[in-house]
C-alpha cells in the first residue's frame, strides 16, 4: 500500500520583479494569486498541502521604490477583501519557511529571460510546485529551472492564476454510471454506488483526498461518509468519485482521510 500527498505550494518571491505602474496593477495580481489561495482552502485546512512563505518577498518591489508590503497596503480601499485574504493566508495559514537565504536564478525553456535574487535555501521549495506573480512573460511560464548557489538545478512546476493551478491538481467529473442514490444494473449484475455530492462539493473534497495506489479517498465530514476517486481519463488528471462503506477500506486509510 502506497499513499502520497499532493506538492506543497511557494509563493515565488522573486516573481515581485518590478513590473507594476500602480496600485492597481498590484491589485490584479495580488487577487489572482488570492483566488488561488482559496481554491486550495480545503486541501490547506486538512493540510494535505502546505502553502509555503518565504519573508524574502518582503524586501521586493512590485513598483520601484516601494516595497512590498507598501504595496499591499496602497491596495484600493474599495476592494478591502483582498488585503485581508493575503495577510490571512500568508501570515496564519502559510507555514513560514527558512530564512537561511541564497542567491538563486530562475529561467525556463519557455521564455528567454531570466531572472535573479536572494531567497530561501529550504529544501521544502525544490518538492513544491511555485505560485508567481504575473504580468511578466518568465513568471508566467508553466516550468522554471532554479539554480541556487551550492546545489544542483532543480526544476519546478508554475502557475499564475487559478486556471494554471487547476491543471496541476486533481480534477473532478462527474460520471453518468453513478446517480445521487445507489441502485442496481443489471445489464452489469452489479450494485452501483452512489454519488450524492454536487460537483463543487465533490471537487473540494477530491483536493482533500489522500492517495492510495491509483486511487484517492475522502472523508465527507458533513455526511460522515467515505469516498473514493477513480481516474476518468488515464491520460488526464480527471477523476469521478462514489461512495463507499467504512469497511472496504483499512484502518490506516481510515484514519487519514479523517485526519
Amino acid at each position: 500500500m502506497t499513499m502520497q500527498r499532493m506538492n506543497d505550494f511557494y509563493i515565488n518571491p522573486l516573481s515581485v520583479n518590478e513590473q507594476c505602474h500602480s496600485s492597481n496593477e498590484v491589485l490584479a495580481l495580488v487577487k489572482n494569486l488570492v483566488e488561488c489561495f482559496k481554491y486550495l482552502e480545503p486541501a490547506i485546512k486538512k493540510e494535505r498541502i502546505k502553502l509555503l512563505y518565504d519573508c524574502s518577498i518582503e524586501s521586493r518591489q512590485f513598483v520601484t521604490n516601494n516595497h512590498f508590503l507598501a504595496s499591499i497596503n496602497d491596495l484600493p480601499k474599495d476592494d478591502p477583501d483582498i488585503k485581508k485574504s493575503w495577510f490571512l493566508y500568508t501570515r496564519n495559514r502559510a507555514l513560514t519557511i527558512s530564512q537561511s537565504l541564497v542567491a538563486t536564478t530562475i529561467s525556463s525553456a519557455y521564455r528567454p529571460k531570466t531572472v535573479e535574487g536572494i531567497i530561501s535555501e529550504d529544501s521544502l521549495i525544490q518538492k513544491a510546485h511555485w505560485i508567481s506573480f504575473g504580468k511578466n512573460v518568465l513568471n508566467e511560464s508553466p516550468e522554471f529551472n532554479v539554480s541556487q548557489t551550492g546545489y544542483q538545478q532543480f526544476t519546478v512546476k508554475n502557475v499564475h492564476h487559478c486556471e494554471s493551478l487547476k491543471q496541476l491538481l486533481p480534477s473532478y467529473e462527474s460520471s453518468e454510471k453513478h446517480y445521487k442514490t445507489s441502485y442496481y444494473d443489471h445489464q452489469r449484475g452489479e450494485q452501483v454506488a452512489a454519488m450524492p455530492l454536487e460537483p463543487e462539493q465533490a471537487q473540494e473534497l477530491l483536493l482533500t483526498a489522500i492517495a492510495e495506489n491509483n486511487d484517492l479517498f475522502a472523508y465527507h465530514q458533513g455526511s460522515g461518509k467515505f469516498y473514493r476517486f477513480k481516474l476518468t481519463h488515464p491520460d488526464q488528471n480527471i477523476y469521478h468519485g462514489f461512495q463507499i462503506e467504512k469497511e472496504e477500506i483499512s484502518e490506516e486509510l481510515i484514519k487519514n482521510c479523517m485526519t
